[in-house]
């Protein structure tokens, strides 16, 4: 069944609960994906996606699918509420969470570790400089592969304007990082 039919039914009061099952299914990995990305703590990635879920089931009589997709929709509720949780937190605690995503790959040796920690140290200081909008924008579209008409949606402005702003901040992270001596910035999809 189509996201526009569950959402029909799910305001029609038809099968509300299993309709509301299947959306929840069908987009929780990539809600968590983009909140895990974002916040770089997987566990306020799952408090912002419950908050996710609580703000879209409220606002669903407003949700109009010709102006977007329910995916989209739910992205920019979830990216809403990241934002929220930044500015009601001093910082996160990203030295912690790299060196525990260090020490899950394939058992690299100490030094490989101890490089990868501190380029993900260097990194998280170039992207920490940039605006949160823009700290956004490159996570979304180099890691998730967003397009910009996606970011246009998500945001609320022009595709060219994501655009626009999406390369100026590519460019502040390639300046930003030459001054920190990060070597390894790469713009093929990763950060």
């Amino acid at each position: 069944m189509e996201d526009k039919e569950l959402v029909a039914r799910i305001l029609r009061n038809e099968d509300r609960n299993g309709c509301i099952a299947v959306i929840v299914e069908r987009y929780q990995h990539m809600l968590l994906t983009v909140a895990a990305r974002m916040l770089r703590s997987r566990t306020s990635a799952e408090d912002v996606v419950q908050d996710t879920w609580v703000v879209a089931l409220r606002r669903l009589p407003r949700y109009d699918p010709e102006r977007g997709l329910l995916s989209t929709w739910l992205c920019s509720i979830t990216i809403g509420l990241c934002w929220h949780l930044w500015r009601t937190q001093k910082r996160v605690a990203r030295g912690e969470d790299c060196e525990r995503r260090c020490c899950l790959d394939e058992s690299p040796g100490p030094e490989e570790r101890h490089e990868l920690l501190v380029w993900h140290e260097r990194l998280w200081a170039v992207l920490n400089k940039l605006t949160r909008f823009r700290q956004a924008l490159l996570v979304l579209r180099l890691e998730e592969g967003w397009s910009y008409k996606q970011l246009a949606a998500a945001f609320g402005c022009t595709e060219r304007h994501a655009e626009y702003e999406t390369g100026k901040a590519l460019a502040e992270a390639k300046k930003l990082g030459g001054e920190l001596r990060l070597n390894h910035w790469r713009c093929d999809g990763a950060l």
